[in-house]
């Protein structure tokens, strides 16, 4: 053997020992090529971290190194990974550093998930083999369908995909089911216009409201509800009250009208056992007097 062959062999014996893992099955969780590549790898280097909580620190630079992903291919596996909810992403350090951490918890449950629905695919291809092994064992030319999962009656491709289809459909069917119910927005003005207020008024009120910023939340237009039917007028009333003044709510006080002022009493001075009034009096013709 040449001294040449000698060096490639070596050569090539050293690029071969950092092989790298790749999981295929995340391939099929909807990862992409890329994206299964780095949640491997993350995976590879989160069970040697020391980290108690799991989270693994690596560049842009170590992750082309480690795999051959350019940025650009790290950027879009990042993001794909974490729209699966996958990783979780932290922040931190002066220069800033990007932190990685599995989420095992979600990450195993879509594993399982997808074990669940391939066991009947595994089975066919496994049948499948065989039938192909059994053809080149006899060298017969023959046709034939993959059986279905119990090994009876051949289906057809189109009632698998049926049947496929079906199961799917009802899983989703059973999910939506199972989501609650989000409650309607309350709305301010809907509200005053099913208690009859007229409509002109009501649009006029929700722009006075809405210029003084106010919060059109179900207990306002309650305490706006009782206020006006404490002062006795008519809802109209109110409301053309509130848009001449300005007001984005109601008080039945602002409805009354101001009490009148009494006069004060003048003070009074004693005199002897008496109290007479401190403000003289005004004098009065005697009539025909004279000194």
């Amino acid at each position: 053997m040449s001294s040449m062959n000698i060096q490639l062999m070596t050569l090539v014996d050293t690029l071969n020992e950092r092989p790298i893992a790749f999981n295929k099955h995340y391939v099929d969780l909807g990862c992409g090529i890329t994206g299964a590549l780095m949640l491997s790898q993350l995976v590879y280097w989160t069970k040697k971290t020391n980290n108690a909580n799991g989270w693994i620190y690596k560049t842009g630079v170590e992750w082309t190194e480690e795999t051959g992903l350019t940025r650009r291919e790290q950027e879009t596996a990042r993001n794909k990974l974490k729209e699966l909810g996958f990783i979780t992403e932290h922040k931190h350090g002066v220069p800033c550093k990007v932190f990685f951490k599995v989420e095992y918890e979600v990450l195993y449950q879509a594993l399982i998930n997808l074990a669940q629905e391939k066991p009947c695919a595994k089975r066919t291809n496994k049948n499948a083999q065989n039938s192909q092994s059994s053809l080149h064992e006899t060298d017969k030319q023959v046709c034939t369908k993959a059986p279905n999962c119990d090994g009876g009656i051949r289906q057809t491709n189109t009632e698998i995909t049926t049947e496929n289809t079906t199961e799917i459909t009802t899983d989703i069917k059973s999910v939506r089911h199972t989501r609650k119910k989000q409650p309607a927005k309350f709305s301010f003005e809907n509200e005053l216009m099913k208690l009859g207020a007229n409509e002109r008024y009501t649009s006029e009120f929700m722009e006075v409201r809405k210029a003084k910023r106010a919060v059109d939340s179900e207990t306002a237009f309650k305490r706006f509800i009782s206020e006006q039917q404490k002062s006795g007028k008519s809802l109209d009333e109110v409301l053309e009250l509130c848009i001449v003044n300005s007001w984005k709510s109601f008080n039945a006080s602002w409805n009354q009208p101001p009490a009148a002022k009494q006069q004060p009493e003048a003070p009074k001075r004693r005199f002897g056992n008496h109290f007479i009034d401190q403000q003289p009096k005004p004098m009065r013709d005697v009539g025909g007097y004279h000194e």
